[in-house]
């Protein structure tokens, strides 16, 4: 299937429904924390974005498969919002109701990537992280949502931060977008592929030869970026 055909047959991930596997990764050690839960009920949580994160990190190194959350500032509360469905080892997709977090502050879409030993993909970001972002961004801001939503990816690493604003949004209709995009994840999957092969053999790879891989990860955001569509960086953890 080509690229463009498999772009066009995506829907609103917030439509999707997928099934489950019954996986739970609750540490009851951390009260209150957040946690992998695969079945059909979500949950929510209140606490703070740094202390989610927190939680995040230590799921990286704990759990088989990817989570999603929505966090959002409401009303003078901080929410963590479960959303994630078909969790697997590289994959999970946020389904959320765009009205659940109407009238908040700040919007963040958060889903984190699983520590992997033998191979750095996990430090990176996929086509289809990209898209689905992209896909509940565009519903948030057609619904009415004029804050800033962000998509954050947390690796073992560091955090991948992805945002567009509600101007491009009613810049670009869907399908200009997508046409926008076509070259840019074309490019994306064979960085990913680079990033593995060099990791193992960075002789054979001039343009990462003697990088850390936060570096690299630097360097792969900035080329994934749309200059004036998207906006896309990696912060290394302190």
């Amino acid at each position: 299937m080509s690229l463009k055909k498999w772009l066009a047959g995506l829907c609103l991930v917030s439509s999707l429904g997928c099934a489950t596997v019954n996986i739970n990764t609750k540490d009851d050690g951390y009260k209150n924390s957040l946690y992998v839960s695969a079945g059909p009920q979500h949950y929510s949580i209140e606490k703070s974005e740094r202390e989610g994160q927190e939680d995040i990190k230590r799921l990286i190194f704990n759990s088989p498969v990817e989570e999603a959350w929505i966090y959002y500032e409401k009303d003078g509360k901080n929410v963590w919002q479960e959303c994630g469905e078909g969790e697997e080892r590289e994959k999970v997709r946020c389904a959320v109701n765009i009205s659940d977090f109407e009238g908040a502050d700040k919007v963040v879409s958060y889903h984190f990537h699983p520590y992997d030993e033998h191979s750095p993909i996990s430090e990176t970001f996929s086509e289809m992280d990209l898209v689905n972002y992209l896909m509940l961004a565009y519903a948030a801001y057609k619904n009415g949502f004029n804050g800033r939503f962000e998509e954050k990816i947390m690796t073992p690493s560091g955090i991948y931060t992805l945002n567009i604003d509600h101007e491009v949004a009613e810049k670009f209709d869907w399908n200009d977008l997508k046409k926008l995009l076509e070259d840019k994840l074309y490019l994306l999957m064979q960085d990913r592929t680079k990033i593995v092969i060099c990791s193992k053999l960075k002789e054979f790879c001039s343009e990462y030869e003697d990088m850390e891989f936060r570096e690299i990860a630097k360097k792969f955001a900035q080329k994934m970026s749309i200059p004036g569509v998207l906006e896309i960086n990696f912060e290394p953890y302190n």
